[in-house]
């Protein structure tokens, strides 16, 4: 499992992971082309952190600045640690 570095609510990270992904197929088709089908990407994420909750991770790709809506995020993602292979904070 990957070690989560040393991070603070609203870090920013970039987190390279696995992301799972359902075909672009709809409707009926054969066994054998979700056997042989390996429909997995690797993805680069930067986002700011919003902390581990048992086995993934909270990101947020966009925040407010303005006091007067400080804490509104947009664009949430949590990723399973199972699919994370590096995380870094950026920065600093």
């Amino acid at each position: 499992m990957i070690t989560i570095p040393k991070l603070k609510i609203g870090d920013l990270v970039e987190v390279t992971w696995f992301d799972s992904s359902t075909a672009d197929v709809n409707g009926w088709q054969r066994e054998d082309e979700l056997i042989d089908n390996e429909i997995l990407m690797e993805i680069k994420t930067a986002s700011y952190f919003y902390g581990r909750v048992k086995d993934h991770i909270n990101l947020a790709a966009d925040r407010t600045v303005s006091e007067e809506y400080r804490k509104l995020i947009n664009r949430r993602l949590s990723i399973p640690l199972g699919c994370i292979t590096n995380i870094r904070k950026i920065g600093e």
